[in-house]
């Protein structure tokens, strides 16, 4: 659902021209973050791999990562009727899509 959110999130900003106003930098945040914690999640699970570390240490990883994707979709949610208020090209309505998911 991340993926999708991101795609259709991306497409009105740039369809736009809204990279550079307050609601992209909002989007661009959101990516940096979601970025960051890819890379968080993925470096501290060879860390535990490379440690042999437990079953439990990894799915306590993968049980924060969720959270963390979830917390990036409620952010999504919330930003994009922000973006489309904003938008003159709009191809689909995400949050419809999204909603059916």
């Amino acid at each position: 659902m991340i993926d999708f959110l991101h795609y259709e999130t991306t497409n009105l900003i740039y369809m736009n021209q809204l990279i550079r106003t307050p609601v992209g930098g909002k989007y661009a945040a959101i990516r940096k973050k979601l970025n960051d914690q890819n890379y968080e999640f993925f470096i501290n699970a060879i860390e535990i791999s490379r440690n042999k570390g437990s079953q439990a240490a990894i799915y306590d990883l993968v049980g924060d990562f969720k959270a963390k994707v979830n917390r990036s979709i409620v952010e999504y949610k919330q930003l994009i009727p922000q973006i489309v208020s904003q938008s003159k090209y709009i191809i689909r309505e995400p949050l419809e899509y999204v909603d059916a998911i």
